[in-house]
């Protein structure tokens, strides 16, 4: 399905009474005044223009371009509204003659090669015939017949009802609901304080990739996941976040971008393409919440004790088989070797996670005060020569034995809002397990590495008394081999998998520009959608998406989305590409039919409006200088930097001005014109200096015959440098008159 033309007859008191031509075979053109819609062949049409010999997957691309604020934007909101709605919407409006309301719309659409034509009734007028007043230039009325089916709406007749769950009845013209069959996939880079609440529905065919969106979905699932398994039991950990060292929806956001990367990195084609364009990320390293904290928040003299890891506690509020764990910890480093130093550092936080974890799920003092009574009674003997892993299995036996026979529970509170809940508690202790494996599994593998640093620490002792250090920590780093792609897969397979709102491992590249890091995000937004478009239409709106992109890049924007679209998304049935850009570096790889550029209105009655202009006011764009298509006032009103631009006029004014009008003293004047003379020597587009240097040169030989030039002028200055530069001056001029036989 590709949207081929769309007239809107008013969206967000912005966009009035102005169409959208896509530039398809057909090309429309409204005329409200007059109620008549006009169709004629695109002479330019190139059918598979945007598509290599071997597919024909992409149907049409298009680019929305003008200066900020003519609403570009806003018209891919409208676009995208129409694909959302699935189709044309209108409610039950009683006060209407008809009995409804529908907006108004011309919406043309292309499927199998043929077109479907939906209009508002009161759109076009009717001749005696009863039909309507369409005008088709160079199409017969029998070729028309065989390519368009015309369907109007706006009463009763070619709607359908909607079931919905809201008081107002909802209708949907007969035919549009074909949209709600194609894939809208929306990207932008855009994060900015304008408000965005939409995220992607699946169900809806409506998939965001956008920041704004992303965040948003975040926030949502993280929303949903934590009250529906409230309601499936107590899992009280779930309410109380860890947030001691800030982590934060932004966070999750990057490590689900990297998860996504590192999954794009992992298919090999893709991989492969992507090299194509840039260099590809030499390692990720895995960082901690607590080290990037401390590192920017410590205070040495004033440690704050709510920042604080549970091993710096005060040791006698944590359990027996805790501190037995943290003992050990602090052993396992004796070695001096980095990856043992890695190893303490990571086993740190991930112990001190599990036991927050554990004290939040238990929740109740009495039970928290009841395990570590039970766990006091174990003998340090049998305790040992265990592993940490073993630890915690112990940790966990006790509490289900305790569970088993009523030793957490007491009567007053066994209901079912506090009861204990075993499989979440099993739930989280096996996610943390699985996670300590992995690291004990691939710490020694050839694709790890270590940073060593350090940081500051603090210790409370028993009596309460703060104390502060410097310790000695590593991180990890994964090389991005095969090897290292599919250990970090695994890594967040597990990580991702642990039933805990603790998000204390963070995630960044090595070796990677931020450039580089913005173009592999998008690549790899699309390529993790690759799974939930096959066989699907797709239309793909890119919103500014070159933003952060180098110019070349941005020169190559459409070829490298457009390649690797054709490729990802191989398995689509057709992808229909509409971009809004700023960039005139984006169109010269689009034919100017293809284009759509916006500006204002400025009539008094539409005064600042968005306003569609004829595509046939402006040059060719395919294959265009793009040097050419920057100085269109669509982009750039100069292709200069405004500082130099009101430097230059400045120079400019002065050259023009007659001396005589000059009201700068005759030194004053000599000093200036050394300094537009600096400033022209600055200049580096080569003709305009030319011209400048000429104009000076006519400057100074004005200079040389002024009249004002008398003893008496000079009077007044005291400056040695100055009188210097005028008689310098004189001399050359009386040596010119010299030579060419002339007396003053």
């Amino acid at each position: 399905m590709e949207i081929c033309f769309y007239w809107i007859d008013n969206y967000n008191d912005f966009i009035e009474k102005q169409g959208f031509n896509f530039g398809g075979e057909f090309l429309f053109d409204y005329i409200p005044d007059e109620k008549k819609l006009i169709i004629k062949k695109n002479e330019r049409y190139i059918k598979g223009f945007f598509n290599d010999n071997s597919q024909n997957l992409i149907s049409n691309m298009t680019a929305i371009v003008g200066k900020n604020g003519v609403g570009k934007s806003t018209a891919i909101q409208a676009l995208k509204g129409v694909l959302l709605d699935g189709g044309i919407i209108g409610r039950e409006d009683k006060m209407r003659k008809e009995g409804y309301y529908f907006p108004k719309r011309i919406l043309v659409l292309k499927g199998e090669g043929k077109y479907k034509l939906f209009f508002h009734k009161d759109l076009l007028e009717r001749d005696s015939s009863g039909n309507y007043n369409i005008i088709c230039e160079d199409i017969g009325e029998k070729e028309f017949s065989i390519l368009f089916s015309v369907l109007d709406y706006g009463a009763k007749d070619n709607i359908h009802s909607l079931d919905n769950k809201r008081n107002s009845k909802l209708f949907k013209v007969n035919g549009t609901e074909t949209l709600q069959d194609t894939v809208c996939i929306y990207f932008s880079n855009v994060f900015d304080s304008n408000r965005y609440t939409l995220s992607s529905m699946e169900k809806r065919k409506y998939f965001d990739i956008s920041n704004k969106g992303l965040l948003n979905k975040l926030n949502k699932d993280e929303n949903d996941f934590l009250n529906s398994e409230i309601e499936k039991g107590n899992a009280h950990h779930l309410q109380k976040k860890d947030v001691r060292f800030g982590n934060s929806l932004l966070d999750n956001f990057f490590t689900s971008e990297l998860e996504s990367k590192i999954m794009t990195l992992q298919d090999e084609r893709s991989r492969e393409e992507i090299k194509d364009f840039m260099e590809l990320p030499e390692k990720v390293v895995l960082n901690l919440d607590y080290i990037s904290y401390k590192s920017q928040n410590f205070d040495f003299f004033n440690p704050n004790p709510d920042n604080i890891l549970r091993s710096e506690e005060n040791q006698s509020k944590l359990n027996k088989l805790e501190m037995l764990i943290y003992r050990k910890i602090r052993a396992v480093a004796s070695d001096k070797k980095l990856q043992s130093l890695a190893k303490q550092t990571f086993y740190f936080r991930i112990i001190d996670a599990y036991f927050t974890d554990m004290d939040n799920f238990i929740f109740f003092a009495k039970r928290i005060k009841a395990i570590r009574d039970k766990l006091e009674n174990i003998s340090i003997s049998d305790l040992i020569d265990l592993s940490v892993v073993s630890l915690l299995n112990i940790f966990k036996d006790v509490v289900l034995k305790m569970y088993s026979n009523r030793e957490i529970d007491s009567p007053e509170n066994f209901n079912t809002s506090n009861k204990f809940n075993k499989e979440e508690f099993e739930k989280l202790h096996n996610g943390y397990i699985e996670l300590i494996k992995f690291f004990e599994d691939n710490i020694d593998s050839d694709c790890v590495s270590f940073q060593k640093g350090s940081i500051n620490t603090t210790e409370i002792d028993n009596n309460g008394i703060t104390a502060t250090g410097v310790s000695d920590i590593a991180i990890i780093e994964i090389l991005l081999n095969d090897k290292g792609l599919q250990m970090m897969r695994d890594f967040l397979q597990v990580y991702r998998n642990m039933y805990s709102r603790i998000d204390f491992i963070t995630l960044m590249w090595k070796g990677i520009s931020s450039g580089e890091d913005a173009l592999l995000s998008i690549l790899s937004r699309f390529y993790h959608l690759r799974d939930r478009i096959e066989g699907e239409n797709v239309i793909i709106f890119l919103d500014e998406g070159e933003l952060y992109l180098h110019p070349e890049w941005q020169r190559k924007y459409i070829d490298i989305i457009s390649s690797y679209l054709r490729r990802v998304f191989s398995m689509a049935k057709s992808i229909q590409l509409i971009f809004s850009t700023n960039s005139p570096l984006l169109i010269s790889d689009l034919p100017n039919h293809n284009i759509i550029f916006l500006n204002r209105f400025s009539k008094k009655e539409i005064h600042g409006k968005c306003r569609v202009e004829d595509n046939m006011e402006f040059p060719e764009t395919f294959a265009a200088n793009i040097h050419n298509l920057m100085v269109n006032g669509f982009f750039m009103n100069s292709t200069i930097g405004e500082f130099s631009v009101k430097k230059t006029n400045e120079v400019i004014e002065f050259l023009k001005n007659p001396i005589e009008e000059n009201r700068l003293n005759d030194s004053d004047f000599i000093d200036y014109l050394e300094k537009v003379e600096a400033i022209i020597n600055l200049i580096g587009e080569p003709i305009l200096r030319r011209k400048l240097n000429y104009m000076l040169e006519g400057k100074k030989e004005g200079l040389k015959t002024k009249a004002q030039f008398n003893i008496p002028n000079f009077e007044h200055i005291k400056n040695l440098e100055k009188l210097k530069k005028m008689q310098s001056l004189i001399t050359q001029q009386i040596s010119n008159l010299e030579s060419n036989g002339k007396d003053i």
